[in-house]
């Protein structure tokens, strides 16, 4: 056997070793417990056998094979090392040494000295560690029980609170949970639910703060506790088990910023009626305070964070008060810059064009000072929270002071304050400041923004880029000025701004398409107002089909509806209004049943549109059609094709298109069709004052005068009287329609100067089911 072969058997004796060694290892942490690795390396460094053809003094063959692994068990450490070396010559053995040391010096550990097993202090130590082991392993179990019972408990609190009357349940079920067994999110499920409470009578203020009470007393206790376990024990044992217990983050049950913000978006939801008054704002500000103030004593300094929730609270009531919180922040942080770097400019202003240019500092100057100083600096949502506070009030100068605080954050930003660059969203409170007052030049002023964001967004600044919240509300500015080309040129500058420039917030959708349509079925000065309203409808679904029907960009039946109610307006001017309005029903139906077009589902309101639409129109048989849209909708309901039933404003347009028929030779037909429609009201229930009074109007209108027509009223009126429906339009229909109508009433109901009917004397069951209306028949014959 060869000497290269003899060095292979040796690896291979080696290889086995080491594999027998791992295997006993693996039985060994199988049976106590799991092995924990802390090194394990394994070196095998071999020199191969040189051969040469040239026979050469002092040249020998060389081998060194060494092999170390480190193992640790739960009990004990396993150490073995093994080496074997052959004779070599000192040269060879030197440069081959030399090379195994430098290949694992980087690699191996340095082998351990071997224990003696038979000394005193090695069974010492090892008695030690098996004690150590066996108190760390019940203290991490406990660990583990508790966080599952924290778990539980959260799932039951967010259970009972989310559940409809049980929030007091859950209330007092964490008020009643032992220390170890919750945690910051068990209180943070109920207060979020009592911040979401609409229950007026509820103080939601009074129920967190006893909320947050309650877990500084638990998190005192659990501290307590910590305290008396460290005091006990071995000062080893208790170091190790006190630090590992009071760094568990799942334990930590005090207050933090979370729990004071949610603290203080309660201000002003305690259920009191003078929240909207002056008291109610003064209680908010006292409320806010005193949650900053018990943060402060905790050791919690208010962020940006809480600022900020603390001047939406008070922006909610009382606008004016938020923007002296504004100014509060914007001259404390000033204050605070100026005096820190007062040298650096002559006015005491630092200009921070080097730091907004500069990404690569994590935390400019600036905001050091400001943290050292306690001072806050105020960002874009601190003012656009005052801005929008302001936008939303009842003020009539309140889009001037919107505006003012806009024009000082811009200023505030080139000057001093990188975090108060405008976005989009404070330009769209502006917007809506001006949009919501439909004065004088509140819409140009609107217009005048938008154009100077497509401006700033052209020159680069991406974050103003206009979306579709902008032109929506500058459309509305617009639409109640009754500018409609105006309406028009901001809806193509929408289309643009998403097809041209490929900003996608600025994609129109539905809520546009709504209010452009809006606009043209209320321009009743255009002869086609609405012909242009029914196009721009049929456009807008042909751009949700090619767009892969969207959402954001599907038409519904609120749109459709409307124009419907468009059309059935204009019918008293063209005449033509049934015919049009029955087209686009028939096509939204269609559209419905064959294209899968859901949103476009009819309902009783676009059945009443249609056949309001045949009442008003012109045409001869318009109480036939009108019938016809009642019998389809009925159709359709048995079928189960739409879900809704006939309601009252669609009988009362089949009445009224009978009433008002003009042609003679339908009048047969349409009072047929009108006893038939009264009759079916009847038994469906749908019968109120207003379908007595139009049934009324078909006896006045259709039936001639005399004897028959009194009889017929008279018996119409007194069922009227029986359902306690008399209004002022059903006695405004029974004097025209019955000359015996004196007769019909009490006699001190009648005065006896005017002749006019008194409808304060008559008996309150006739007028029972009527609601109440501000002008009644005597004040409009006043009027006459």
């Amino acid at each position: 056997m060869t000497k290269q072969q003899q060095h292979q058997q040796q690896n291979v004796i080696l290889t086995r070793r080491f594999m027998l060694l791992l295997v006993v290892g693996v039985v060994v942490s199988w049976n106590n417990g799991p092995m924990q690795v802390d090194a394990f390396t394994t070196t095998t460094t071999t020199t191969t056998p040189l051969f040469t053809t040239r026979r050469t003094a002092g040249t020998a063959t060389t081998t060194t094979t060494t092999t170390t692994t480190t193992l640790r068990l739960p009990s004990r450490t396993m150490s073995r090392s093994t080496t074997i070396d052959a004779s070599s010559s000192s040269s060879s053995s030197s440069s081959s040494s030399s090379s195994s040391s430098s290949s694992s010096s980087n690699t191996t550990p340095p082998l351990q000295p071997k224990k003696d097993s038979s000394s005193p202090s090695y069974w010492r130590s090892r008695r030690q560690q098996q004690q150590q082991q066996r108190q760390r392993q019940p203290q991490t179990a406990q660990q583990q029980t508790l966080q599952y019972a924290i778990v539980e408990n959260n799932k039951k609190l967010e259970r009972l609170a989310k559940d409809e009357g049980r929030l007091q349940d859950a209330h007092n079920l964490v008020l009643s949970l032992d220390a170890q067994k919750k945690d910051r999110i068990s209180y943070h499920t109920v207060m979020r639910e009592w911040q979401n409470c609409k229950d007026p009578t509820v103080d939601i203020f009074s129920k967190l703060q006893e909320l947050v009470m309650d877990m500084e007393q638990e998190s005192l206790l659990r501290q307590q506790q910590q305290q008396e376990k460290s005091n006990n024990g071995n000062t080893t044992t208790t170091a190790s088990t006190s630090s590992t217990t009071t760094t568990n983050p799942v334990l930590d049950i005090s207050p933090n910023q979370i729990t004071f913000a949610i603290w203080m978006n309660s201000c002003g939801s305690s259920g009191s009626s003078s929240s909207s008054t002056q008291e109610g704002s003064e209680e908010i500000i006292q409320q806010t305070r005193h949650v900053m103030d018990c943060a402060r004593k905790r050791g919690i300094v208010p962020n940006l964070v809480t600022m900020n929730t603390a001047l939406k609270t008070i922006a909610n009531k009382d606008a004016p008060r938020a923007e002296s919180m504004l100014h509060a922040m914007r001259d404390a942080a000033k204050a605070a810059m100026i005096n820190a770097n007062g040298d650096n400019d002559d006015n005491g202003v630092v200009s921070n064009d080097n730091e907004m240019n500069n990404d690569n500092e994590k935390q400019p100057p600036q905001q050091q000072v400001i943290k050292e100083e306690h001072c806050i600096l105020p960002d874009a949502i601190s003012y656009g929270t005052v801005i929008d506070a302001y936008a939303k009030s009842k003020r009539p100068d309140a889009a001037t002071y919107a505006s003012q605080i806009f024009q000082l954050m811009i200023q505030d930003h080139t000057e001093w304050n990188p975090d108060s660059k405008p976005n989009v969203e404070c330009y769209n409170s502006v917007l809506k400041g001006w949009a919501l007052r439909p004065v004088k030049g509140s819409a140009q002023k609107a217009m005048n923004i938008l154009l100077a964001m497509e401006k700033a967004y052209h020159a680069g600044n991406s974050t103003v880029a206009p979306n579709v919240i902008t032109y929506s509300t500058v459309m509305n500015a617009w639409k109640f000025q009754k500018a409609i080309q105006a309406v028009e040129e901001v809806f193509t500058k929408c289309q643009n701004m998403y097809s041209k420039f490929g900003v996608q917030e600025a994609k129109p959708n539905s809520f546009v398409y709504g209010i452009l349509l809006d606009t043209w079925i209320h321009n009743t000065k255009s002869e086609n107002h609405m012909e242009r309203a029914e196009e721009i409808l049929r456009n807008m679904y042909n751009v949700w089909i090619e767009s892969g029907r969207e959402k954001d960009l599907e038409p519904n039946t609120i749109l459709v509806t409307n124009v419907l109610d468009g059309w059935s307006k204009s019918s008293f001017q063209s005449g033509m209004g049934g015919e049009r309005a029955q087209a686009l029903f028939e096509w939204m139906l269609e559209k419905y049943q064959q294209d899968d077009a859901l949103s476009m589902k009819p309902t009783d309101r676009t059945f009443a549109a249609v056949a309001k639409a045949w009442a008003r129109s012109h045409s001869a048989q318009k109480a036939t059609k009108a019938r016809a849209v009642l019998d389809q909708m009925d159709q359709l309901q048995q079928d189960g094709v739409i879900d809704h039933k006939p309601n009252v404003f669609l009988y009362a347009s089949v009445l009224n298109a009978c009433a008002f028929t003009k042609d003679e030779a339908e009048k047969p037909n349409a009072i047929r069709i009108a006893s038939a429609t009264f009759r079916q009201a009847i038994e469906r229930s749908c019968a109120n004052n207003v379908i007595y009074a139009n049934f009324l109007a078909v006896a006045r209108n259709l039936l001639p005068p005399g004897a028959q027509r009194s009889k017929f009223v008279t018996t119409i009126f007194e069922r009227c009287c029986q359902d306690g429906q008399t209004c002022d339009v059903v006695l405004k229909h029974l004097v025209g329609a019955c000359d015996e109508w004196e007769q019909l009433l009490p006699p001190d109901a009648v005065s006896v100067l005017t002749g006019s009917i008194i409808p304060e004397r008559l008996p309150r069951e006739w007028r029972r089911n009527v609601s109440q209306r501000k002008n009644n028949f005597n004040q409009r014959r006043r009027r006459q």
